[in-house]
């Protein structure tokens, strides 16, 4: 957000237009998802102004173009590889638990059962979700 405040120095919110943004985010010298992340901040502060009463119309945000973000490929480790890393790791981490989400939404589980870190068979509705 600060880099967005030096950008735009004392201007009025108000005369900040969507070219102004764009420009803005064209000049950014960071990572596509980290402009993304400057941009969703910048847009809450129209927002904020928008239901302020100190912009008509809209978001002037809206619209803008941003980097795009190239999806890298995700290799879930084996049921066999979590339980060599964990066979592998230094004693204090042993004893932790593997979450799993056995939906297929984090973890894609192909077997009904999985292994915890101490070895323990865990059936599906056995698992808890955690946050985190």
């Amino acid at each position: 957000m600060i880099i967005s405040i030096i950008h735009f120095g004392d201007r009025p919110i108000a005369s900040i237009r969507k070219g102004d943004l764009q420009s803005f985010v064209s000049g950014l010298p960071l990572a596509p998802n980290t402009v993304r992340v400057v941009m969703q901040h910048v847009s809450g502060v129209f927002n904020t102004a928008l239901d302020d009463g100190l912009l008509g119309g809209r978001n002037p945000c809206d619209g803008v173009r941003l980097p795009r973000v190239d999806a890298l490929p995700v290799y879930p480790m084996s049921i066999e590889q979590v339980d060599a890393l964990l066979a592998a790791a230094a004693e204090p981490f042993k004893a932790a638990k593997v979450t799993l989400d056995v939906y297929g939404h984090l973890w894609p589980v192909e077997e009904d059962r999985v292994r915890d870190a101490i070895g323990r068979i865990l059936r599906p509705d056995e698992l808890r979700r955690t946050e985190g």
